[in-house]
């Protein structure tokens, strides 16, 4: 579980947002991301600033220790919507393999960076598992890899940030909510109904099949099925999306096409 934020590069790679902004490549001048917020923007790293700024990372990643005690960590590089050319790809991979390069090059910062999958890191710390016990007295621990401490307790709700206590999976924009809940109920209800029709036709050889209706169904499953995403009916979208839910025929056309 992450301690910060978020999952995006300012609020990963160490508890100084303003300082993590500035490796966050794809947000130098020149890219379509915006600035940093915080008024120090990412650098092209070079020969001359590449100690400098090695060493500004790497104080980052090593306060995490700080709140785990492992050793070994994962930090992301990327956010939502990212990664969509290839210029950005190759900004991220450049500065950060120069960044890399100079830290493991140095024995004395007694650090080893370097990319990897979600599979590396499990089996790195499945490794570290056999040889420290992080586990606290009295831990249960992993059911499944012994040697770390376990988390346990009431998750809902949760306020990890300026004491705003978070409880829009049942509260937030409650209207849409409610909608969604009958379209669904309407939807299921249509298909039975359609299922108990065509049998019924199949046997008595109706002269007409209602399968005009047919597409009214498929664009209100879909609207439907877009509406599930984690930031539609949680009421956590932004305002323009919710915004596009309501008028422009995502979400409510399919009901009001509904006829039964």
């Amino acid at each position: 579980m992450m301690p910060f934020y978020s999952y995006d590069i300012p609020h990963t790679c160490g508890p100084e947002p303003a300082i993590c902004c500035q490796f966050d490549f794809a947000r130098m001048r020149g890219f379509m991301y915006e600035l940093c917020p915080w008024g120090e923007h990412p650098v092209e790293t070079n020969q001359e600033n590449v100690q400098e700024r090695a060493l500004i990372l790497l104080d980052q990643y090593r306060k995490n220790q700080h709140y785990t005690g492992q050793i070994h960590f994962l930090f992301p590089l990327g956010d939502d919507f990212r990664y969509i050319s290839i210029d950005e790809a190759e900004a991220q991979f450049r500065n950060y393999q120069m960044l890399f390069d100079y830290i493991n090059s140095n024995p004395s910062l007694n650090t080893e960076a370097k990319f990897g999958t979600l599979e590396d890191y499990f089996r790195t710390l499945r490794e570290e598992a056999e040889r420290i016990n992080h586990s606290l007295p009295g831990e249960i621990g992993s059911g499944q890899v012994g040697g770390f401490p376990s988390l346990s307790g009431d998750f809902f709700t949760y306020a990890d940030r300026q004491q705003d206590y978070w409880s829009g999976y049942y509260v937030s924009r409650p209207f849409f909510k409610a909608v969604d809940r009958i379209l669904e109920q309407t939807l299921r209800t249509t298909d039975m109904m359609m299922a108990f029709l065509l049998g019924y036709c199949q046997r008595a050889q109706c002269e007409k099949l209602p399968m005009g209706f047919s597409y009214k169904l498929a664009a209100a499953r879909r609207n439907l099925a877009l509406f599930q995403h984690h930031d539609g009916v949680t009421g956590t979208a932004k305002d323009h999306v919710v915004l596009d839910y309501g008028t422009d025929a995502h979400f409510f056309a399919g009901l009001a096409d509904f006829h039964v």
